[in-house]
């Protein structure tokens, strides 16, 4: 995927060039779901994705490329240690982003991929607001 060509020479990305490429490679994302993704990246939490967030984004993306994993990705984006784990304060940068008013330690000290993908599901949809997004499963 690479973050060359007409990104190159951008200080900040816009939201929905982002979305275009998730579209990219998550085909049926709708923007209301890649804009979650858009404020988990923006990590300055200024409101815009520079273009050194947006490299380090687009390498997850390129480490994801042959999967079809909006939560593997997502959890790729938040595990800021690269421990291969999601710890509760990397899940309270998950809850603060968007605005959810909830507790991380009631989730435990640390969670896998497949603990991550339970824990933050239902707030993905409730946050999206649509049954037919990438994070429809429910527990």
């Amino acid at each position: 995927m690479g973050c060359g060509g007409m990104y190159a020479e951008k200080e900040f990305i816009e939201p929905i060039e982002i979305h275009w490429e998730l579209r990219k490679h998550f085909q049926n994302m709708p923007q209301s779901a890649s804009m979650v993704i858009v404020r988990l990246i923006d990590k300055n939490n200024d409101g815009r994705v520079s273009r050194a967030e947006f490299e380090a984004f687009m390498s997850i993306m390129d480490e994801i490329n042959t999967e079809n994993d909006v939560y593997k990705l997502i959890f790729k984006a938040m595990d800021a240690d690269n421990s291969n784990s999601i710890n509760t304060k990397e899940l309270s940068v998950f809850f603060e982003t968007l605005k959810i008013n909830v507790n991380p330690r009631m989730f435990g000290e640390k969670l896998n991929q497949e603990e991550f993908k339970k824990v933050i599901g239902p707030y993905l949809n409730a946050f999206v607001g649509d049954d037919d997004l990438p994070f429809a499963d429910k527990v």
